[in-house]
């Protein structure tokens, strides 16, 4: 992928559930200059991300076929309904050839016990996370 011509979309529509979360990757684009995703969570259980911690304590990791991670760029997310639907575009830097998979890994931040919004740091200052391997999705690139 070197010119802004070559970029690839994929619309797989894959979905995975685990307890009261339903997790589905709707697109992905990549480009010679970002790789994006737009992902969507729901509550299944009527709970509100609006009224959670998890609304801005959920991400996801992305990995070529080698296992290497791409560094996340920027990303949006936002509730599309009453507060049980989040959506989210994410932009991380390209990949640096076109994998034969890629794997997503959503998780959460942890948090300090008994200090609501203040994250457990590693030793880097870095947000410590949980995957939550039930919503892993690794999707095949033709």
């Amino acid at each position: 992928m070197k010119k802004i011509e070559d970029y690839m979309t994929l619309q797989p529509n894959v979905s995975r559930e685990y307890e009261n979360i339903s997790f589905t990757v709707e697109k992905i684009k990549l480009t010679p200059i970002t790789t994006n995703i737009t992902t969507q969570m729901v509550l299944t259980d009527n709970s509100k991300f609006t009224l959670s911690p998890l609304s801005m304590s959920v991400g996801v990791d992305m990995f070529d076929d080698q296992g290497n991670k791409l560094n996340l760029i920027n990303g949006n997310g936002w509730n599309a309904t009453d507060g049980s639907v989040q959506t989210m575009d994410l932009r991380y830097h390209p990949f640096e050839a076109v994998p034969k998979t890629i794997t997503l890994k959503p998780y959460v931040r942890l948090y300090e016990e008994n200090q609501m919004g203040v994250y457990q740091l590693d030793e880097n200052n870095e947000p410590k996370i949980q995957y939550i391997p039930e919503l892993e999705v690794t999707l095949p690139i033709n």
